[in-house]
């Protein structure tokens, strides 16, 4: 830890622990949210709402909601409801541009 300034050169040398410390890693998961209900339905748009999960030992910051247009096939590469962005398969995938993906934030954390 260190004090920081406006002006760097003005900040404090480090201060350490003398010992290590180790964090408690987080070993129960939260729990999908569950009574997901679709109301106000448009040719265009739609509310979405849904009961939240059990957060257990996940502090989390939003949801990720996926939606799917109509007659389409799903995608291959989503898995429990989310595209992992890490698959280099899902860049020439043609079924991947029927998704949108929006990032809910949770209002605590907004």
């Amino acid at each position: 830890v260190r004090e920081a300034c406006t002006d760097p050169n003005a900040n404090s040398d480090w201060a350490m622990l003398s010992e290590s410390v180790t964090t408690i890693i987080a070993t129960v998961p939260a729990t999908a949210p569950s009574n997901l209900r679709v109301s106000d339905e448009t040719a265009y748009t739609f509310t979405l709402e849904w009961d939240l999960g059990e957060p257990n030992d996940c502090y989390f910051t939003g949801w990720h909601v996926q939606v799917r247009e109509n007659f389409t096939l799903e995608d291959e590469n989503a898995t429990n409801g989310t595209n992992d962005s890490n698959d280099t398969n899902d860049t020439n995938d043609s079924n991947a541009s029927n998704f949108t993906e929006e990032w809910i934030t949770r209002p605590e954390c907004a």
